[in-house]
C-alpha cells in the first residue's frame, strides 16, 4: 500500500515534463523545480549565447538574465520551453552583438563593418568560419516553426534521442524523422537564400557538436538562486504592491475630488444664488418703492451737498 506513494515521490525529476516542472514552480515557487529546468536546459542556453557573442563572458550574463526572464514568467509560457528559451537567447543574444559592433564603429569612427554576414552571394562554409556563420544559424533556427524548430533543439542541441522527443511531443518517431529533415532543409534554404551554401551533413554534424557544450558548474549554481530567491514571488508581491498603492492613490485623489468639486460648485452656485437674489431685490424696490426709499430719494434730491 505504501509503495505507490513513495514510487511517485521518488520519481527521478528527468522523467517529469518541462511545462510540469513549469507548472509546479509557478504555483509554488519551489526552488526544486526550477533547478531541475536549470540542470536540463543551462547548456543549450549558455552554448546559443556564446556561439553568438563568442564572448564567455557576455554568454554567461546573457544565460542569466534569460532563466531570470524565465522564472518571472514562467505561469505565461505555453510553447515548447526549450523554443522559448533559445529564442530568448538568440534575441538578447543578437542585440548584445548589435550593440557591440554599433559601439564599436562609434569609437573606432570606421566606415562600414561587416555587419550582415551575407554579403557575399554564394559564399560556402569554407569561405567563413563557423563562428561567423552560427549567428546567423541560431537566428534562422529561432524564426522557424515551432513544429520544426522544436524536434531540431532537442534532438540535436539537447542530446535527446528520436524516441525520447516523440515521446516528449506525443507523436510518433516517424514523425520527428520527418520534421527533423524539413527543419534541416528548411534552414539551408534560409542560408542559401543569405547567400551561404550549406550541405546538410555539414550542418547536421554542426548541431551535433553544438550539443556537447555545457554551462560552467558556477554559472549554473549562480542560476540556481534565481529559484532560490524565489524571484517570481517576490516580483508578483512587488506588482500587487504597486498596484494596492496606485489604487490607493486613485482612490485619495477621487475623495479630493469628491470634496473639492462640490466646494467650487457651492461658491459658484452661492454667486450666482446672490446675483439672482441682488437683481431681485433691486426689481422689488424698483417696482414697490417703499417709504424708506422714497424718503431716501428725497433726501438726496434736498441735500445734494450732503451725498457730494
Amino acid at each position: 500500500m505504501n509503495g505507490g506513494p513513495e514510487a511517485t515521490i521518488g520519481a527521478p525529476q528527468s522523467d517529469v515534463s518541462d511545462h510540469l516542472l513549469l507548472n509546479r514552480y509557478s504555483c509554488s515557487r519551489a526552488p526544486e523545480p526550477f533547478l531541475e529546468l536549470v540542470l536540463r536546459h543551462s547548456g543549450l542556453v549558455y552554448g546559443t549565447c556564446l556561439r553568438i557573442t563568442a564572448n564567455v563572458h557576455d554568454a554567461e550574463e546573457l544565460t542569466q538574465e534569460c532563466f531570470f526572464d524565465l522564472a518571472r514568467q514562467a505561469d505565461e509560457i505555453r510553447t515548447s520551453l526549450v523554443g522559448w528559451l533559445h529564442q530568448a537567447a538568440t534575441h538578447r543574444a543578437l542585440n548584445r552583438l548589435r550593440g557591440e559592433r554599433r559601439r564599436r564603429v562609434h569609437e573606432q569612427g570606421a566606415g562600414l563593418e561587416r555587419g550582415n554576414l551575407t554579403s557575399e552571394p554564394n559564399a560556402t562554409s569554407a569561405d567563413l568560419s563557423w563562428s561567423e556563420i552560427a549567428p546567423l544559424v541560431d537566428q534562422a533556427l529561432a524564426e522557424l516553426p515551432e513544429e520544426l524548430r522544436t524536434p531540431i533543439l532537442m534532438h540535436y542541441l539537447a542530446g535527446t534521442t528520436q524516441a525520447e522527443v516523440a515521446n516528449s511531443l506525443g507523436v510518433h518517431q516517424s514523425t520527428v524523422s520527418r520534421r527533423l529533415s524539413e527543419g534541416i532543409e528548411t534552414l539551408r534554404e534560409t542560408l542559401r537564400r543569405a547567400g551561404l551554401v550549406v550541405p546538410m551533413t555539414v550542418l547536421v554534424s554542426w548541431f551535433a557538436a553544438q550539443s556537447a557544450t555545457a554551462a560552467p558548474p558556477t554559472l549554473a549554481a549562480s542560476i540556481g538562486k534565481i529559484g532560490l530567491a524565489g524571484v517570481g514571488t517576490s516580483l508578483a508581491a512587488n506588482a500587487a504592491g504597486s498596484s494596492l498603492s496606485a489604487w490607493l492613490a486613485g482612490v485619495a485623489k477621487g475623495a479630493l475630488a469628491f470634496m473639492f468639486v462640490p466646494l467650487v460648485a457651492g461658491i459658484l452656485w452661492g454667486d450666482v444664488v446672490f446675483l439672482l437674489a441682488l437683481v431681485a431685490w433691486c426689481g422689488y424696490l424698483g417696482l414697490r418703492r417703499p417709504e424708506w426709499v422714497r424718503v431716501l430719494c428725497f433726501t438726496r434730491q434736498s441735500n445734494p451737498e450732503f451725498f457730494g
